[in-house]
C-alpha cells in the first residue's frame, strides 16, 4: 500500500503486519474486516499528512479510538487511523471546560475532573476502554441522559481535519469555514422538513444530527460532529463543557412481578424527576443462564431510580415520596443512600451488557440490530408489549434493559446462528420492529449509532427528502467518500 512517494517519516507509522491489522480487524461488533494498514499518528500534523495521502490516493480512512462500538462503526478495508496510542492528552482543564484529544479515555478523564469536583456527564457502560473520539462520533449518552443529555450537549468547540487534510477549529464563537458554513443555508431553508422527520425523542445518533445546529437564532455548526461516527472529518482537538458534582446522590432500586406492572409505574417515576431511572430486566434467559448462576440474577424486571441534588434530607424525602407511590405495583424495593450500596447496584447494571454479550446458548447468539431503539417514553406502554409479541411470533429467547427513563431499550434476542432462517428472522425482526419505531416517531439509534448495521435502515427512518439532506451534507465535507467510507450515508 506504501508507494514510494509516501513521506519515510510518515512510513515509520504505518503498520501492514498481519498482526496489527487483525486485531483493527473487529471491534465489539460481530463484523470483522481487514483494513489494508494501519496508522498510529504522533500529532495534528501525522493526521495531515495522513489525509491529504488517502485524499490524493482516494483510499478510505477510518479513525480509531478504543473500538468499543457496537456496529462496525472503527472497521475499514482502507487505513485505520489509530488516534488512541499517541492522541491521548488532557491539555487543560478550566472551571467549567476541558480541552482534550480524541483518545483520551472516559474514565481518565473522570478521575482527573474528580479531583477539581467536577464530571463530563455522558456515561456509556464502556466509559472504562472508550474514548472522547468516539462518544463525540456516536454521540454517546448512558444512565444519566435523563438529567443531563448527550455528547451533542457538552461540545463547545472542535479541531478538525477534513478530508484533503485541511484543518479548521469549530464553535458557536469561532468563523465559520466554507464547509459549515456551506450547511447552513441547507438547514434554514429546510426548517419545517427537519422538525417534523427528526424523532420526538430526548437523544438520537441515527443520520447527521442537522436539527441540533440551529438554536434560539444562534448557529452551533461543531455539533454536527456529534454522531456523524467521522464520517465528516477527524477531530484532534475537543473543547467540553464540565458540571460540578452533585454533592449528594440516593438509589432506589425495584423489583416488579412483571413488565406491564412497570411499565405503568414509569409515567409516575418521571413525575418525580430522577436523574436516572434504568431498567434490568433478563426476560425469557433463564434456562439458558446456568453458566451465570454466580452474578445472582433477579427473576424479576428490575429498576434503578436515581436522585441527585445537594441536600440529602430532601433526597430522602423524594426517594420514599417515589417507593411509596410505587408499593401496588412492585415487589420490593430498597433506598440506597451508601456510597458502597449504590455503586454496588450501579455496577449490576453497568455490567448487564458485557455479560450480555457473553450469552450465548448452544449455536444461539444474543443478536444486537434493534438493541438501541427509543421512542418517547409516554409510548413504551405502546412499543416495549409490541416488541415482546414480535419474540414471542419467532419463539425468541430475549433480554431487555436500557435507559427506560428515556425510552432508550437496549433489547436482544437470541438467535440460532447456524440456522438456515437466522438472517431472515433477524431482517424480518428489525424490519417490523423499525416501521414501529418510525410511526412512533422513535429512532432506530439513541446513543450507540448507525455504523455497518444500521445505516441502510436511514433512509427509510427520515424518509427521502431528509436522507438527500444527509447526502448534500457529506458531499460538502466529503466529496470524495473517503472518510469512514459506508457509513451513514454511502455516495456511489
Amino acid at each position: 500500500m506504501i508507494d514510494n512517494d509516501f513521506n519515510l517519516k510518515m512510513s515509520a507509522k504505518v503498520y501492514t503486519d498481519q498482526w496489527t491489522r487483525l486485531i483493527n480487524s473487529v471491534d465489539a461488533s460481530h463484523f470483522q474486516i481487514h483494513p489494508s494498514m494501519v496508522f498510529v499518528p504522533e500529532d495534528v500534523t501525522d493526521v495531515i499528512s495522513i489525509c491529504q495521502y488517502a485524499y490524493g490516493k482516494e483510499i478510505p480512512l477510518t479513525a480509531r479510538g478504543g473500538g468499543t462500538g457496537l456496529l462496525g462503526q472503527a472497521l475499514t478495508k482502507g487505513i485505520v487511523v489509530d488516534t488512541h496510542s499517541h492522541l491521548n492528552r488532557i491539555i487543560e482543564i478550566g472551571e467549567s471546560y476541558a480541552v482534550v484529544e480524541p483518545g483520551v479515555v472516559k474514565t481518565v478523564l473522570d478521575k482527573e475532573l474528580k479531583k477539581k469536583g467536577m464530571f463530563l456527564p455522558p456515561d456509556p457502560s464502556s466509559s472504562n476502554f472508550c474514548t472522547i473520539g468516539g462518544m463525540i462520533a456516536n454521540n454517546s449518552s448512558g444512565a444519566h441522559t435523563l438529567r443531563y443529555g448527550s455528547m451533542i450537549d457538552y461540545i463547545e468547540e472542535l479541531d478538525v481535519v477534513y478530508c484533503d487534510g485541511s484543518m479548521s477549529t469549530i464553535g458557536s464563537s469561532t468563523p465559520l469555514d466554507h464547509r459549515c458554513g456551506s450547511v447552513l443555508p441547507i438547514i434554514l431553508s429546510n426548517l419545517g422538513l427537519i422538525a417534523s422527520s427528526y424523532p420526538d425523542t430526548s437523544k438520537n445518533s441515527s443520520g447527521f444530527r442537522l436539527d441540533a445546529l440551529v438554536r434560539n437564532a444562534s448557529y452551533f455548526p461543531q455539533r454536527v460532529f456529534a454522531g456523524a461516527e467521522g464520517t465528516l472529518g477527524i477531530i484532534t482537538k475537543a473543547k467540553l463543557r464540565t458540571l460540578d458534582i452533585p454533592q449528594f446522590t440516593i438509589l432506589l432500586v425495584c423489583e416488579f412481578l412483571d413488565m406491564v406492572n412497570l411499565l405503568l409505574s414509569v409515567p409516575k417515576i418521571l413525575s418525580f424527576h430522577p436523574s436516572a431511572l434504568e431498567l434490568l430486566s433478563f426476560g425469557r434467559l433463564r434456562s439458558g443462564l446456568d453458566q451465570y448462576k454466580e452474578r445472582d440474577l433477579t427473576d424479576f424486571p428490575t429498576i434503578y431510580v436515581e436522585f441527585c441534588g445537594e441536600s440529602m434530607t430532601i433526597l430522602e424525602q423524594l426517594a420514599d415520596r417515589c417507593r411509596s407511590a410505587l408499593q401496588q405495583r412492585c415487589i420490593s424495593s430498597r433506598i440506597l443512600s451508601d456510597v458502597t450500596s449504590c455503586n454496588a447496584a450501579w455496577n449490576e447494571r453497568r455490567n448487564s451488557l458485557n455479560h450480555i454479550l457473553r450469552i450465548s446458548v448452544g449455536n444461539k447468539k444474543a443478536i444486537g440490530i434493534i438493541e438501541d431503539t427509543i421512542v418517547n417514553p409516554s409510548l413504551l406502554e405502546d412499543y416495549i408489549p409490541f416488541v415482546l409479541s414480535l419474540y414471542d411470533s419467532f419463539k425468541l429467547d430475549y433480554v431487555m434493559y436500557g435507559h427506560i427513563g428515556d425510552g432508550n431499550i437496549h433489547t436482544r434476542p437470541l438467535v440460532d446462528v447456524q440456522s438456515s432462517q437466522a438472517e431472515q428472522i433477524v431482517e424480518q425482526l428489525a424490519h417490523d420492529v423499525f416501521l414501529k419505531v418510525r410511526e412512533l416517531r422513535g429512532s432506530i439509534s439513541a446513543e450507540h449509532g448507525d455504523g455497518l448495521a444500521r445505516s441502510r435502515y436511514i433512509k427509510e427512518m427520515y424518509g427521502i427528502d431528509t436522507y438527500w439532506l444527509f447526502v448534500q451534507t457529506k458531499e460538502i465535507f466529503d466529496k470524495k467518500n473517503i472518510m469512514n467510507q459506508g457509513k451513514k450515508v454511502p455516495l456511489a
